[in-house]
């Protein structure tokens, strides 16, 4: 990738990014990173989407930051409804003789840069790990098949302690090159608008399916890089979202 073509939009980026001072231990943290090479050759089959009937004026009155989980697991079915409101591909079309996928949400150019991570801890039907979303075969594909330390993980996202009880979290990356190679250094405003269109969308629907969802954009970005086994640079992190069961009361 040529930096220099798009270095406003890499030098805003690097420049708000949270950088990580003290990793506690960098033996300690390379360990836990590591252990399993990333290899998406595995995947698990999805089951099709089955949307809730709702009402849209319910959900937008029942969608609220939550941060207080119970330790239970959300199901399977749970989070393949909430993957597939913010990225999944729902139809074809075509246009000039050419087939274009369409996904929930709009995308600049019809470039989707972005890519779904999933940390998973507690989720019935699936084994704890990381997991790789892939919209256009409704597949999830092994990352890691070993539990993540979720105390690594509350240090990654600025030792917000709270995760600890969560189902799973939903990270969102982005391969900037696709857009930026079109709109130049614009097109990362572009990128930012879209993930805010999927993370919403899932919001929306982990509503519609009674599940507790928090959105963050506090992380450090090139341990969460690292975790997902990504080249740092290549797929840069956006935004994510903590999924689980809600506690009583909220």
């Amino acid at each position: 990738m040529n930096n220099i073509d798009y270095r406003v939009a890499r030098h805003f980026h690097e420049n708000t990014s949270y950088l990580n001072d003290n990793s506690g231990g960098e033996e300690t943290l390379q360990r836990a990173m590591k252990p399993t090479e990333k290899d998406v050759t595995t995947t698990i089959k999805l089951d099709l989407p089955v949307i809730p009937d709702s009402h849209f004026r319910d959900l937008l009155l029942a969608r609220h930051s939550c941060r207080q989980f119970n330790n239970t697991p959300i199901t399977l079915k749970q989070l393949v409804n909430i993957l597939f409101a913010g990225y999944g591909i729902r139809d074809t079309i075509k246009v000039n003789n050419e087939e274009w996928l369409v996904h929930t949400v709009p995308s600049a150019g019809a470039l989707f840069p972005l890519k779904f991570y999933i940390l998973v801890f507690q989720v019935e039907g699936l084994s704890p790990g990381i997991y790789h979303y892939l919209p256009k075969t409704g597949e999830l594909a092994y990352i890691q098949t070993e539990p993540v330390p979720i105390q690594l993980v509350i240090r990654f996202f600025l030792n917000q302690s709270w995760i600890a009880g969560a189902g799973a979290i939903i990270i969102s990356t982005a391969v900037i090159e696709r857009t930026l190679s079109k709109y130049l250094d614009r097109g990362y405003r572009y990128i930012l608008l879209e993930a805010g269109h999927a993370f919403q969308n899932m919001n929306l629907m982990a509503a519609a399916c009674n599940v507790g969802a928090v959105n963050i954009g506090a992380f450090f970005d090139s341990e969460i890089a690292g975790l997902l086994k990504i080249v740092d640079g290549e797929e840069l992190p956006i935004y994510a979202t903590v999924l689980g069961n809600r506690a009583e009361g909220f």
